[in-house]
């Protein structure tokens, strides 16, 4: 599980980027990363692109991003690893950025602070309730990815402090009312049903009246709670109201009957099989019969369809093995992507800072040229020693390549997120019909024992 949160950074971003590579924070500095720029270079890397924009006002010159996830739920390097792939993915490797993994309290949370400005196409990063959502999506799918917890989305809003201690520990009032009056509702086969099953389960209830002189509101009182709880937008929030609820059941009784009419027209192999346990199916030796039948039929055309319950298995298996090695190209290619990106930055930064570096060796006075061009300067012996590490002579490179390399591993990425997405959706299918053929056939099993009990029982009469 992992919570996230952004906000921008109007000025001080060599404070911020100070402040989250702090070593006693991020074990030594073992758990920061930075991805075209420096630590301390950060301030100077990000305002690189923003001299090449005119633009009015002072925009904000970078973003801080911070990922937390709940106690004991990851090592230190593997809450690193998801911070990495969380700002690929968010920032599709053309933002400069310094990541941070905090590890001096209960909760490992990741620091990613980056720049506003893409520097590939140089647009600004446009913080909004769009982007936040992509955020969140992004860190929830990497969560489940690496085997996580995710947050369910809620809509609690405006909540009082002793209210919301209480939803923490899972013990609000409200909120189970709210959860009972849902299952309620859920499986209500009338407005006098649910009443009943709200009362079955523990509830007195005030004003459930319907017509011309009852009460506006309907009321709940829980069972050992003081008070009667009014249903009320204020009190439970929206669909909860008297009308409210009889609306929804209104709404799930005709969704009910609509699904049932659709069950009878689909194909045999689209169908679930019927639950033949069912008392009021034993009950009735029609149903039964049209039961069991329906249930043969369904495995017979899943059962020829597969080949054999044991082709079936090898099919998933191969099916899972297909999209596990998807996902691992798929890994593989971020991890080049973000080192051919980087590449082509600092070799972008070496060409626009190189002539500045000639003329600094041809200068007379080179401490005054120097002092006057000190950015520059220390940007070129940046992108230099970057360029040197990665062990590219930047005569010999050709920038246009490297572009055209990237641009073919993100054509194989979506190509491989497209076959990953089919196989993911065909893999649903036959799991389906592996548990339609493993259930149908258990309960086979199970049959004759019944059946023999019964003789049994018959015989000793």
């Amino acid at each position: 599980m992992a919570i996230t949160k952004i906000h921008a950074i109007k000025s001080t971003v060599g404070k911020s980027v100070a402040y989250i590579c702090n070593p006693h924070k991020t074990d030594n500095r073992i758990l920061v990363d930075t991805f075209a720029c420096g630590i301390e270079t950060a301030a100077s890397d990000f305002s690189l692109e923003s001299n090449q924009i005119n633009e009015r006002g002072k925009p904000n010159p970078a973003y801080h991003l911070i990922q937390s996830f709940a106690p004991g739920e990851v090592t230190f390097e593997e809450a690193n690893k998801i911070g990495k792939e969380l700002a690929s993915r968010v920032l599709n490797d053309s933002h400069c950025y310094v990541l941070a993994t905090h590890v001096d309290r209960e909760h490992i949370h990741n620091h990613i602070i980056f720049s506003s400005i893409n520097f590939n196409s140089l647009k600004r990063y446009h913080d909004c309730k769009d982007t936040y959502r992509e955020i969140r999506r992004i860190s929830d799918e990497l969560c489940k990815e690496h085997g996580l917890s995710v947050i369910k989305p809620g809509v609690e809003k405006g909540k009082k402090y002793n209210e919301w201690q209480a939803d923490k520990k899972n013990n609000s009032i409200k909120l189970t009312l709210k959860r009972d009056i849902f299952d309620c509702i859920r499986s209500a086969k009338s407005y006098e049903d649910f009443l009943n099953k709200m009362k079955n389960i523990g509830y007195e209830i005030n004003g459930e009246d319907i017509g011309e002189g009852s009460s506006k509101y309907i009321s709940f009182k829980p069972k050992d709670y003081g008070n009667f709880i009014r249903a009320t937008h204020k009190n439970l929030g929206t669909g909860n109201t008297k009308e409210e609820i009889i609306e929804r059941i209104e709404k799930q009784i005709k969704s009910r009957e609509e699904w049932i009419e659709k069950q009878k027209h689909l194909p045999l192999s689209e169908r679930n099989l019927i639950n033949t346990s069912d008392p009021k199916i034993q009950d009735n030796i029609g149903l039964s019969k049209y039961a069991t039948l329906t249930n043969l039929k369904i495995a017979a055309e899943v059962y020829a369809s597969a080949g054999s319950l044991h082709e079936l298995n090898e099919i998933i298996e191969s099916k899972e093995l297909q999209i596990k090695d998807n996902r691992s190209r798929i890994v593989e290619i971020d991890n080049e992507k973000r080192s051919l990106s980087e590449q082509i930055r600092y070799l972008e930064i070496y060409e626009r800072t190189k002539p500045c570096h000639d003329k600094y060796l041809e200068a007379k006075d080179k401490e005054y040229f120097l002092m006057e061009n000190e950015t520059n300067l220390t940007l070129f012996e940046g992108a230099s020693s970057v360029l040197n590490k990665y062990g590219i002579k930047p005569e010999s490179v050709s920038l246009e390549e490297l572009k055209n390399k990237l641009k073919e591993l993100e054509k194989e990425r979506e190509q491989l997120k497209s076959h990953n997405s089919s196989a993911k959706e065909e893999l649903a299918a036959l799991k389906k019909d592996q548990e339609k053929l493993n259930t149908y056939f258990n309960k086979e099993k199970e049959q004759p024992g019944k059946d023999s009990r019964k003789d049994n029982n018959r015989t000793e009469r």
